[in-house]
Parts: structure tokens; sequence; C-alpha cells
């Protein structure tokens, strides 16, 4: 019986093939890259040209975006790649080769907010304040319920207060919406004073 087969997209030219299923998933396992042939496993460990060529093989444009996006390998979403035995951010690497060395301090942010693209025209300088402002201004961050440290969502403490409502146990109540005691205790406690104030019996 033949093996299944996966698409997979390769580390070095980005171009996309069929991998058995198995040798992927052991590959991804150990924390390998995958390749389309051996010549590309080759230039990866062994890159040849400068890194202006090594970009521009290296990414395509989106003519969607306007975007040149890095198709190798990705680190924390932002394009990769090795120079002189270090690995280095691609869109750093094409803001220095296009405009110089980046000064002490400063960032090179994206206006498209895609960490892949490499295209000059898309990236700016600016200090830490001015990245964690420009990602505030357009949403990207952590905010409300999606914030790591919200212990519970909204719709958890909506779903709280009907069974608070109806008197039964903060252990029940942790166990019916898969919470914590000692978080539901402190939910449960806030959601009683309230009801106490809007003068429920149930509260009291």
């Amino acid at each position: 019986m033949p093996k299944e087969r996966v698409d997979i997209t390769c580390t070095q030219c980005g171009s996309v093939s069929k991998k058995r299923k198995d040798n992927v998933q052991k590959t991804l396992l150990r924390g390998g890259n995958l390749f389309c042939s051996n010549a590309c496993v080759l230039s990866y460990r062994n890159p040849q040209g400068t890194p202006a060529e090594r970009l521009e093989r290296g990414a395509k444009a989106n003519p969607n975006t306007g975007c040149i996006e890095w198709v190798g390998y990705t680190r924390g979403g932002y394009g990769s790649l090795r120079i002189d035995g270090k690995q280095l951010q691609a869109h750093r690497v094409a803001y220095e080769i296009s405009k110089g060395p980046i000064p002490e301090g400063l960032f090179v942010c994206h206006k498209c907010d895609n960490r892949r693209c490499i295209n000059i025209e898309h990236l700016f300088l600016g200090t830490n304040k001015d990245n964690v402002d420009d990602m505030v201004n357009k949403r990207r961050h952590n905010f409300g319920d999606k914030h790591p440290n919200t212990v519970v969502t909204k719709k958890v403490k909506d779903e709280m207060v009907p069974f608070v409502a109806s008197g039964i146990t903060v252990l029940e109540i942790a166990k019916r919406l898969g919470i914590k005691y000692g978080t539901a205790k402190h939910y449960v406690a806030a959601i009683r004073k309230n009801l106490r104030q809007n003068n429920c019996p149930a509260a009291r």
C-alpha cells in the first residue's frame, strides 16, 4: 500500500512538493527543515552568493499586497537566513543593504504588518515605543479576553452569573465551567456582591 504523501514548502526555494507524511512528521518532530530536493539541502547548508542575491532568490512578490515575502526559513514569523555563521532576520538584512547600518536601539518595523515582508518601501525605523504604539494602534496586541493574563473570559463570567444566582456551590461552578476552584471562588464572590447590591435574594 503506498504511503500517504502531503504537500510541503521547501525551506530553501519555497516551492511546494509532495513528500511522505511519515518522513515529514519525523523531520518536524526533531525540529528539522523541509526541502524539495537534495540540491536545496546543499544550497541551504552551504549558501552561495551575496546577501542581496540570497534575498532576491529567497523572496517572492505578492501582487495583492505589494509585499515581497520571504519564502524560506522563518523564526517567530520573521524571515531568517544565516550570514557569516549568524542567523539574521531577513527584513533587517534588506533594510541594511538598502539604507545602511541600523542605529543602536532602533527597530526595523513593518508598515504592512507582514513579518515575512522584506520590501524596503514597507519598512521603517522606530524605537521600541514606536513599535509598541504601532502594534496597539493597529490592534495587533493581545487585549481583553485575548490577553494571556486573563484568567477567565467575559463569556465564562457571563455563564457564571446564573449559576451563582441559582445557589449552587463554588466547587460545582468550577467543575461545570472547567476552571480552577480558587479562580471560581474569586469571581463568585464578586458576582454575589453585585447581586446583593441589586437585592437578589439568592446572593444572601
